[in-house]
């Protein structure tokens, strides 16, 4: 269950960083599923996300529907999917926003969005789950593990 609000609780490498572009496979049935091992390792040990997470979801079922990917009763089917899993959202704070993601999307070529999953996984010391090409180079720039 997605819960919001919750503080990063678990212990180093019993959850993991998850941004949108692993949700985008579970949403999208044409795109590859190369989150199926990662589902198993969410539903074994959880993860957490940012709260930008669920913007980025909400809208990119909003887009599937307009650009004909999705049908209304499809996005909210996948929407109630995904709010199942266990994915603990931590609110973002104004000044990781607007201070600290900005200065770090400048220094790795990062959107600020990508900068705050990044963000994120170094300050919780957890992996990093993305499909991002930049995102993960960044990651691996700073020590962060990377799944999968």
């Amino acid at each position: 269950m997605v819960t919001v609000g919750v503080p990063i609780g678990a212990k180093k490498g019993e959850a993991f960083v998850i941004d949108a572009s692993i949700a985008a496979r579970w949403i999208f049935a044409d795109e590859a599923l190369a989150g199926d091992d990662l589902l198993d390792t969410l539903l074994a040990e959880g993860a957490i996300a940012p709260s930008l997470w669920l913007l980025e979801v909400a809208n990119m079922t909003r887009s599937g529907e307009r650009r004909g990917r999705l049908t209304a009763d499809e996005s909210r089917a996948r929407l109630k999917e995904i709010a199942r899993l266990p994915i603990a959202v931590e609110q973002t704070g104004l000044t990781t926003a607007f201070e600290i993601a900005p200065a770090m999307a400048h220094e790795h070529g990062l959107t600020v969005y990508d900068a705050i999953y990044l963000e994120l996984a170094m300050r919780s010391q957890r992996r990093l789950a993305t499909l991002d090409g930049d995102l993960r180079t960044a990651a691996q720039k700073v020590g962060v593990a990377l799944l999968p």
